[in-house]
């Protein structure tokens, strides 16, 4: 008997598997000093015997994480990240972003633009 607790201990143990998407772009070096603030969402399900009510956590962080920008979202990732339990799991799903407020977007654009039309320099 003293041999079965520890053996369901390890059996009915979890795991957790993490898995990383990049949805857009890589770092532009934006920071804080420039306006760039960053913002982040998570949401996740519980699936319990395989039986969720709860469908739509995907579609619901990503409009949270949508709502908590008022200007343009650029450096977007998003994380899933699965737990295992006895019978149940977890899913869970973050995504985070830099937020660009209207302004910093113009000052980007306007930089962008006179880098297009500089004038090189002789040496």
């Amino acid at each position: 008997m003293t041999r079965a607790v520890p053996m369901l201990v390890l059996l009915s143990g979890c795991a957790t598997a993490v898995h990383h998407v990049s949805a857009a772009g890589g770092s532009v070096g934006w920071n804080e000093s420039d306006g760039a603030q960053p913002v982040m969402a998570a949401d996740e399900q519980v699936v319990l015997l395989g039986l969720s009510s709860e469908t739509e956590y995907v579609d619901d962080a990503w409009s949270d994480f949508l709502s908590r920008c008022p200007g343009n979202l650029v450096d977007i990732t998003a994380t899933t990240k699965t737990e295992l339990g006895f019978f149940a799991w977890r899913n869970q799903i973050v995504f985070e972003g830099t937020c660009l407020t209207p302004e910093d977007s113009e000052d980007a654009e306007a930089s962008d633009e006179a880098d297009e039309h500089a004038v090189p320099q002789e040496e």
